[in-house]
């Protein structure tokens, strides 16, 4: 027994690891997060790093088990596979099954290969240890509800390797919610330009045959890159390597000077800057919607911040038609001093100047994640047919108010959805708020999903693809979109989107009946029963009355003397015989008749009665589950995401958006993820084209003087 452990500790594995790599097979923390180059080769050393694991544990009951998860089960046999045999085939007594791609240890230890395409195949397991590889290319519900469980039982680690796609779920993986690094967590990033695997004459062939942000992405490990055409990527790519974005404090004996993006319909942004020696610290951010100036005043104000000025831009002098004020004299109103009118100013010097502003700057990683997100997505227009950048910036990515969008309660459109709320993100269930018109007579592209389902959207609202960002205009027939659903979750999203969330919603339903018909009028009617409830609504044609509930309408209109005339109440009366399609009867008594008009006057705060009404709403809810199945809603989504076509369409409308804070996205219909969007960049241009001016060059403490009427 003694001569086979010793001969089991002088096992040798065929496998020398690159210099690059040892500290990872060295490193102590349970988790780990390795972004490497393409052709680097983490695959071969992950599955090394398997077996070593698997030798090492000396468990016997129950015996340990690992797993390597790779995007589909197909790409884990092509490419994990082999390796896995080739480098544990000199332990003896090994088993192997090509069936199921396990090998099993004489000890018990066993590795298995799974695809995430699948991942539901985990449900229930306990791993000691799991490398997951591409993340970037795997639904991000596989982590936190099926993977991360199965590592509880005995303190599994996890491993999570790849090449960037965008800021998506792997690159926030490492991430506490506040946005710092998660303690628990190696990380390692092996650029083309540092390992030196790669020569530098097969580089140089390499970029030529691909773009910048292409090749940056693949061969530099940029998070950023996919952003086709961002202004400041390199920028900020600079200052995530020099480690600028950190903690920064504020400093209590310099002044803050912030600047700001006013909007209208749009978001008002508003970053905070301390100059400290050669420093320009960028210590908060703020970004709000829907609000009056004195809402920003007020939040300034309540910051614990000594003020140098304030930095507006130039259209802030323009007078309003209906108060003859301009917004500069309105902050001045409220009590802001020193206000200073950034000069007007061409795009593009307002872009260059932010170019040479931001390698001076530190930015605080937590209070400024917004504005950072914003800056980092600050691209220009890209032009598929010419295949180049055009020259302007983009930001207001939106979708028509009549695109739906998956949320807690069902599918609703974007117009309809009440401020404040929760959507499906690519990370799961997120709150949002203020969806809002963010652009008035938008251009337009339609956008036709392979499933059928076709959205209106601005040419330059991103989807999220298999390579990162793209703008709605720059996809092709066959480009597949990434998902927040999955084949399994496609049923319960199906279900939870025709029944809503039952016990909440069929309350909320049962006041909302009582309060349409007791108290609230035509106008609100139909905005209560279509955002609270995920049915049909049907336009009433006996009486001016909306009803989320029935098919037509048997009630008196409520007021004195019942509010109808007895012509229209015996045409309402003679159809209480007629079945309704809802399941719903008309009888003399209960719901549905007149028996209810006394209990119904008494309104929300009254003493009415919610029990028919909770039955009148339950039926219903039961009948369009019914008719959505029966059209195959649930099937849908079942289908690939793939892109059929786009078009430029000739008329413009009004668009929407949302503010989903940290995960910057959110689901359509099908499950297709896009981004919302973002306005910081255009506050952070002011910033860098006056800061230098009026913060340095005049002083802290000197006052600002500016025109009182016309541009600067």
């Amino acid at each position: 027994m003694d001569e086979t452990v010793r001969e089991r500790r002088e096992l040798v594995i065929p496998y020398l690891p690159r210099p690059q790599f040892l500290p990872y097979h060295d490193r102590t923390e349970r988790f780990a997060k390795i972004v490497a180059h393409r052709r680097f080769g983490k695959t071969v050393g992950c599955i090394n790093e398997l077996i070593k694991a698997a030798l090492s544990n000396t468990r016997k009951t129950p015996p340990p088990r690992y797993a390597y998860v790779a995007p589909t089960y197909t790409q884990a046999k092509d490419i994990a596979w082999n390796y896995l045999k080739l480098y544990s085939a000199v332990i003896p007594g090994l088993k192997v099954s090509e069936s199921e791609l396990w090998i099993e240890l004489p000890s018990g230890a066993r590795i298995r290969l799974y695809g995430a395409d699948n991942y539901e195949r985990m449900r229930g397991l306990y791993h000691d240890g799991v490398t997951v590889d591409e993340p970037a290319q795997i639904d991000p519900r596989a982590w936190p509800e099926v993977i991360r469980p199965t590592l509880s039982d005995f303190k599994g680690w996890a491993s999570f390797i790849g090449t960037p796609q965008g800021r998506d779920w792997f690159y926030k993986i490492d991430k506490m919610p506040d946005g710092t690094d998660d303690p628990d967590f190696f990380r390692l990033t092996l650029k083309a330009s540092e390992t030196g695997i790669i020569s530098p004459e097969e580089l140089n062939s390499l970029k030529r045959g691909l773009s910048e942000e292409q090749y940056e992405q693949e061969f530099q490990c940029s998070f950023d890159a996919a952003v086709i055409g961002a202004y400041f990527g390199k920028q900020m790519a600079g200052a995530e390597t020099d480690k600028r974005i950190t903690g920064v404090p504020y400093e209590a004996t310099a002044q803050v000077w912030t600047a700001w993006d006013l909007g209208i319909a749009d978001s008002t942004a508003i970053w905070f800057a301390q100059v400290v020696g050669r420093e320009i610290r960028i210590i908060d951010y703020y970004e709000a919607s829907g609000a009056d100036l004195g809402h920003y005043v007020r939040e300034i104000s309540n910051r614990p911040y000594s003020y140098g000025g304030h930095i507006v831009p130039h259209d802030s002098q323009a007078r309003e038609l209906g108060t003859g004020k301009t917004r500069l004299e309105v902050l001045e109103s409220l009590g802001l001093k020193n206000l200073t009118v950034c000069q007007m100013h061409r795009v593009e010097d307002g872009i260059n100047a932010v170019r040479v502003f931001i390698p001076k700057c530190w930015f605080d990683a937590v209070k400024c994640a917004r504005g950072i997100e914003a800056l980092k997505m600050y691209r220009a227009e890209y032009d598929d047919k010419l295949q180049t950048l055009r020259p302007r910036p983009v930001h207001d990515w939106c979708f028509t108010g009549d695109t739906k969008v998956l949320t807690r309660y069902g599918m609703y459109p974007i117009k309809e959805l009440p401020l404040q709320g929760e959507v499906l993100t690519q990370c799961g269930w997120k709150p949002y708020h203020s969806p809002r018109v963010t652009r008035r007579s938008a251009p337009l592209v339609a956008v036709l999903f392979a499933d059928g389902l076709s959205v209106r959207c601005t040419p330059d609202h991103l989807f999220m693809t298999e390579s990162g960002w793209r703008s709605a205009e720059s996809l092709t027939r066959g480009m597949l979109i990434q998902s927040s659903l999955t084949r399994s979750r496609s049923i319960s999203m199906a279900v939870s989107t025709a029944f809503g969330r039952a016990t909440d919603t069929i309350r909320a339903a049962a006041r909302n009946y009582i309060g349409t018909l007791g108290l609230l009028p035509l106008g609100q009617s139909r905005a209560v029963a279509t955002s609270t409830i995920g049915t049909a609504t049907r336009q009433i044609t006996s009486s001016p009355i909306l009803s989320a509930f029935q098919q037509t309408n048997t009630f008196r209109l409520l007021g004195k003397g019942g509010g109808q005339n007895e012509k229209q109440a015996d045409t309402s009366r003679k159809r209480q015989e007629t079945p309704l399609l809802t399941g719903i009867g008309r009888t003399p008594e209960g719901y549905g008749t007149d028996a209810m008009l006394s209990g119904l006057r008494a309104g929300q705060s009254g003493s009415a009665k919610t029990g028919p009404a909770i039955i009148a709403a339950l039926s219903s809810m039961l009948s369009s589950a019914r008719a959505a199945i029966a059209k195959g809603f649930a099937t849908l989504i079942a289908k690939p995401l793939l892109i059929e076509s786009v078009e430029r369409l000739p008329e413009t409308e009004d668009v929407y958006c949302m503010t989903v804070p940290g995960e910057e996205s959110f689901s359509l219909a099908n499950g297709a993820i896009v981004h919302n969007c973002s306005h910081g960049a255009d506050a952070f241009r002011y910033l860098a084209m006056e800061l230098d001016r009026s913060a340095i060059k005049t002083g802290f403490n000197r006052q600002i003087n500016y025109p009182s009427m016309g541009y600067v």
